[in-house]
């Protein structure tokens, strides 16, 4: 700054937004000299609530970053405080995920994080129950079944129709990743081998 000199540069600029750049340009919201400076190579990162799978890797790095910043490193997680978790929209995305496991570790019990460790609002969300079942158990919706195809299927019609075809939503009525519920459907022929 203040020089007369030119200094050439060797730099590669990341940029991130949560929302749309493209539509903010056409709505005159973003500069378009700046968006296609930018738009380079552009990556799509689906929020967390329509990626589930990924939760269990994300949960071990921030606790490996929360270790690192002086937190047990022995913490285990309750397999109902994940399914919680699993199951939760994170409306707050990542930072919103990185939250809750510092909350969680806090407030673990004998260094096991329980649904009573996890904050309000994810116990809020998954403990919507009918007599003590979850939404989907009331409405006959369990875990994906493993040992027949008819029951599988079954399952998931049900899942399905309770999502209202919402197939993410689906996938965490049935205790899993989306990906593994649509390699089921097509398995068991309920999508087509080659959608159009």
């Amino acid at each position: 700054v203040g020089s007369d000199k030119t200094i050439k540069v060797n730099i590669r600029l990341i940029t991130a937004s949560n929302k749309s750049l493209r539509d903010m340009v056409d709505a005159g919201d973003f500069r378009a000299d700046l968006y296609y400076r930018l738009a380079v190579f552009t990556l799509f990162i689906p929020p967390i609530r329509e990626r589930p799978g990924d939760i269990p890797l994300l949960l071990k790095h921030f606790c490996e970053n929360l270790e690192q910043r002086g937190y047990p490193g022995d913490i285990n997680c309750s397999p109902e405080a994940m399914q919680l978790m699993m199951n939760y929209q994170w409306p707050g995305n990542v930072r919103e995920l990185e939250n809750a496991v510092e909350h969680a570790i806090i407030c673990s019990v004998d260094k096991t994080v329980l649904p009573e460790s996890l904050p309000d609002q994810i116990r809020a969300a998954g403990n919507a129950r009918f007599g003590g079942t979850t939404t989907a158990q009331h409405m006959g919706v369990g875990q994906l079944s493993t040992t027949s195809d008819q029951s599988a299927k079954h399952e998931i019609e049900k899942a399905l129709a309770l999502a209202k075809g919402n197939k993410s939503q689906a996938a965490r009525y049935l205790g899993v990743d989306r990906t593994t519920l649509w390699r089921r459907m097509q398995r068991l022929r309920l999508v087509p081998d080659n959608p159009t």
